[in-house]
């Protein structure tokens, strides 16, 4: 019994450091590019002369692109699977902060960065697909919640500790460095994750949109995407963008103390992506709909957003502790 035990425990080890393990962290270098402008504005605002809607178009503009490629993603993911998709996506997305990195022109800072909208889009849905293709379905919520985790050290990085970079290097230099790490993520992902697919179905590309038009039919689908719009829309677009205007222009913080609020939250963040996924399956054991945490903690989210519309930043620990924990 016991060595059945022990290579039981040897089977789910394995993925966790051959296969979890690098796409977690890809996916945290993917969120690095997310949410690094937020610390960068400063820099570029003064060396680039950017306005506020410039500035608001460059970071947006990744969003855009993210969003527009995830379809195309999902298709490239269901034929050649995550291992692949990511490794050569992460390399596109070093390319564009290359770009980025040696841009002297806001144009060229917009190409950059569009390339690397292109190059972070698969961050997190590759390691969702992995997790399914390595683990058993009952585990996926705490895989899941662990590669969340895992990929919230990305965000991590972009705030305090970029801002110390910054104290010591130039902001194109940090680009160029992140740039580099990119491709040796992808080296990581092509020789040290082993091949897994599903079977191959040999559908056509009129298959596979005949696939995902059924999705779009779904009535089930549209009741969860617009909460999931307004919830991770708004924490995307809060973070990477406007969190750190909010907290220097109305909360009036020093920027230091700008990037130790960002990196709290990013903390939050970390802890609160595993405790969900325990809360999850420890909840779904008792027969606690998951759609039921799904709502309350929406509504506690929201709720804690209000202070953003206060002419001070009095309460901005509220919204931290919401958009960090829930």
């Amino acid at each position: 019994m016991s060595g059945v035990t022990d290579e039981a425990r040897s089977s789910v080890r394995m993925p966790v450091l051959a296969v979890l393990t690098p796409f977690a962290l890809v996916f945290a270098l993917c969120n690095y590019y997310r949410t690094v402008n937020a610390v960068l504005a400063p820099h570029l605002i003064t060396e680039l002369s950017l306005t506020a809607a410039q500035l608001g178009l460059l970071i947006s503009l990744y969003f855009l692109i993210s969003a527009l490629f995830q379809a195309p993603l999902g298709l490239l993911m269901d034929r050649f699977g995550p291992r692949r998709v990511q490794a050569t996506l992460i390399i596109i997305a070093g390319i564009g902060a290359l770009i980025f990195a040696l841009a002297e022109s806001w144009p060229m800072l917009l190409l950059g960065r569009a390339i690397m909208g292109v190059g972070a889009a698969g961050g997190l849905m590759t390691s969702l697909q992995a997790v399914t293709l390595w683990f058993p379905t009952p585990r996926w919520p705490v895989f899941n919640g662990l590669v969340m985790s895992i990929g919230t050290l990305g965000t991590l990085a972009a705030t305090l500790p970029t801002q110390w970079l910054l104290d010591l290097a130039d902001w194109h230099h940090v680009l160029v460095g992140v740039s580099l790490i990119s491709f040796l993520g992808s080296v990581l992902l092509f020789l040290g994750v082993p091949e897994k697919a599903k079977p191959p179905k040999n559908e056509t590309l009129a298959v596979q949109l005949q696939g995902m038009a059924a999705i779009y039919r779904d009535r089930l689908f549209w009741r969860f995407a617009p909460l999931y719009l307004a919830t991770t829309g708004s924490t995307m677009a809060f973070q990477s963008l406007w969190a750190g205007p909010w907290l220097h222009d109305v909360a009036r913080l020093e920027p230091e103390q700008v990037a130790s609020h960002l990196f709290g939250l990013s903390l939050l963040q970390i802890g609160s992506y595993f405790l969900v996924g325990w809360i999850a399956t420890e909840l779904g054991k008792r027969n606690v709909p998951l759609v039921r945490i799904v709502i309350y903690g929406a509504a506690l989210y929201i709720a804690s957003l209000t202070p953003l519309i206060s002419s001070s930043g009095s309460a901005r620990w509220a919204v931290v502790i919401g958009v960090g924990l829930l």
